[in-house]
């Protein structure tokens, strides 16, 4: 075999080595990579040389033999000056000398057929082709990324963290596919606690067939990742038998779900009831999968007067009043609650109006019954969700806890008892009441009852001992607690005891007087027993 044979079997197999591997970690199907290596030569060939040229491809995997024949090779003179080297085209042209050991009969200006030897290309050519066959590659894997995933839209996938910036977090699927989730689309609090190789949820919001950089664009925090939660989570809302009419959310905080129970829906189903589920169960795994965010779920009206006092909860509404400037296309109301629960309504940093005026897409001005009056609003409570009884009450009991403790209420009298009314409906809400909170209280004494560690506790106790022992020392640092001998102490008997107290009493009680009138009585009053130990 000739020096040129070899070279050209090794430069085959090399060829091949990085067809195999761009095929292994692109993940492309290795006869693909193949017709994308064969369409860069082509075209680098065809584009910059000859047009015309007529090309076949030899190739065989098995042996890793990879050959390229031009069957329109023209024979031209050997090259002699710089010039003419510089200008001679191994693919299209071959020496008269090197075609006569083809074809002893060839002359000048015919045309043969005869291998492209890939030592001799120009080291540009060898550019050109890897740029272009680069591109092919990053042209298919776009077209291969977008054709798989723009199918996955709202699905939620895992993706793994590989950067964290201002600009936004890049990801990672299972399949090597790069996401980008926007600062826009970003829960900085759930990203808080995370760091680069952690794998999260994340919904994927849009699919772009051009991208330099991620042609998936994922979010934490778009409403619709709460969607796929609930569905997950509930099997009546992924049956259809409650429509999730719409989400809003602060991510990371808050968020409120308006529900309606559809048509297929059984008659005996309570759609409150179903999504939260049995002591909240199903509502705070959908809560602990986001980082403990509270979601309120709220009742779908058409009416929209119901559907504002709906989405205001976990506060009561006295009246809403719609404002003047109100349009149709963005209502505009006064809300009234009641005194003790105007902080309620507000919520946290204003999120509970905020997110009930989105849910509603209205704006809500929240004021309380004492700001009502004030105003001189008038107001009803024929649309109210509370009793006027109630509020009052309500109103009264925060008015209540403010009074000094030291104060002592008024009693009442027997009669006045008898005569007061007594509303069982009153007291079943009141009970109600307080078997909430009750239950609210037990829940949180076993959330820190469990999730408690004992020995730290002892170990804090422990210490908080040892720091007091040792202040206490530090008060008498001539004091020795162990320099008194116990041998020495003196321990003084009964009749010692007698004539100290004989001696106390004839010092410091020599002015005592007695005082007849706290005395009356006394005098047949038997204190015998006192003696005795059962007493």
């Amino acid at each position: 075999m000739s020096i040129k044979s070899t070279n050209t079997a090794l430069k085959a197999k090399e060829i091949f080595n990085a067809i195999y591997n761009v095929s292994q970690i692109k993940r492309i199907d290795e006869d693909i990579v193949i017709n994308l290596f064969k369409g860069a030569v082509e075209q680098v060939i065809l584009g910059q040389y000859d047009p015309d040229a007529e090309l076949e491809f030899i190739i065989d995997k098995e042996n890793k033999q990879f050959k390229i024949i031009n069957h329109t090779k023209i024979v031209t003179e050997e090259p002699k000056t710089d010039e003419e080297k510089d200008n001679f085209c191994p693919c299209i042209e071959i020496t008269i000398k090197e075609a006569l050991e083809i074809n002893p009969n060839i002359e000048e200006g015919d045309i043969i057929s005869d291998e492209i030897d890939f030592e001799r290309f120009h080291k540009r050519d060898y550019q050109k082709i890897l740029s272009i066959f680069n591109q092919q590659i990053r042209e298919l894997e776009k077209q291969m990324i977008f054709n798989k995933y723009i199918n996955l839209i709202g699905s939620i996938v895992k993706a793994k963290i590989t950067n964290i910036t201002k600009t936004g977090t890049l990801m990672e699927f299972q399949d090597g596919t790069v996401a980008y989730m926007p600062p826009s689309t970003t829960n900085l609090r759930l990203l808080a606690n995370l760091r680069p190789g952690d794998l999260i949820d994340v919904y994927i919001e849009e699919v772009k067939p051009e991208s330099k950089n991620a042609q998936v664009l994922v979010s934490s925090v778009e409403s619709k990742l709460l969607n796929k939660l609930f569905e997950q989570e509930i099997p009546e809302v992924a049956l259809g038998y409650v429509e999730l009419v719409k989400v809003v959310r602060i991510p990371g905080e808050r968020a409120k779900v308006a529900i309606r129970k559809t048509e297929s829906a059984p008659f005996a189903l309570e759609e409150l009831g179903t999504v939260i589920g049995k002591n909240s169960e199903r509502i705070e795994a959908i809560s602990k999968q986001l980082k403990d965010e509270k979601i309120d779920v709220v009742l779908y009206d058409e009416d929209k007067i119901k559907f504002v006092m709906n989405a205001v909860s976990p506060s009561r509404v006295i009246d809403i009043l719609e404002k003047e400037d109100s349009t149709e296309q963005f209502k505009s109301y006064i809300v009234i609650v009641p005194n003790a629960q105007h902080t309620l309504a507000i919520g946290k940093r204003g999120q509970n109006v905020r997110l009930a005026s989105e849910l509603t897409k209205s704006r809500l001005d929240i004021i309380s019954q004492a700001q009502a009056d004030q105003m001189g609003i008038q107001y009803t409570f024929e649309k109210a969700n509370i009793s006027e009884e109630e509020a009052k009450l309500k109103y009264q009991g925060q008015k209540l806890n403010l009074k000094p403790i030291n104060k002592k209420p008024a009693r009442k009298s027997f009669d006045s008892i008898l005569d007061s009314s007594f509303n069982i409906s009153e007291f079943d809400e009141d009970l109600a009441e307080l078997r909430q909170k009750a239950q609210q209280t037990e829940q949180v004494f076993e959330k820190q009852l469990y999730e408690s560690n004992i020995d730290d506790d002892i170990e804090k106790a422990l210490s908080e001992i040892q720091n007091e022992f040792n202040f206490n020392i530090e008060e008498d640092p001539d004091y020795d607690v162990y320099s008194e001998n116990i041998k020495d102490v003196v321990v003084k008997d009964k009749k010692e005891i007698e004539e100290d107290y004989e001696k106390i009493t004839s010092t410091k009680m020599k002015d005592f007087k007695k005082d007849a009138d706290l005395s009356a009585g006394l005098e047949d009053l038997d204190l015998s027993d006192l003696d005795n130990e059962d007493w």
